[in-house]
């Protein structure tokens, strides 16, 4: 892992310049990853395809801003962005809220949505299990 180290904190600050020269609505939307052959390729990925198309505009002139000598050629690669589902900000049911669902249980004939309620009442203890 030493061995890697000195690439590793080349590409840390060259990443941090690489923030500074971009512009704002860019900024942290793309991150450098390495840097290729001999310094002759900068390897730049992202998640959105906006993001990459204006990088691919910006590249010949990002190089040059980056102060690398000669400005390296800048190669964008898409890159899957790793989502988390929404944290679930419903509210439990309230105690009136299922006793009416029990009262129109009890109104239904058999039927999917009488089935549906009553799964949902014993899911909550209010309803022992059939047999």
């Amino acid at each position: 892992m030493a061995v890697h180290l000195p690439r590793i904190e080349q590409v840390r600050m060259l990443n941090n310049r690489f923030q500074q020269c971009l512009p704002q609505e860019l900024r942290d939307l793309a991150h450098i990853t390495r840097l290729e052959e001999n310094g002759t390729v900068l390897r730049v990925e992202t998640s959105l395809n906006a993001v990459a198309a204006r990088l691919r505009q910006l590249g010949p002139s990002l190089g040059t801003r980056l102060g690398l000598a000669p400005p390296p050629a800048l190669k964008v690669a898409m890159r899957p962005a790793v989502t988390r589902p929404p944290l679930s900000c419903t509210q439990d049911l309230t105690v009136r809220t299922l006793q009416e669902f029990s009262d129109l249980a009890e109104t239904l004939t058999p039927s999917p949505l009488q089935n549906a309620i009553h799964s949902l009442l014993r899911h909550r203890g209010l309803l022992q299990k059939d047999g």
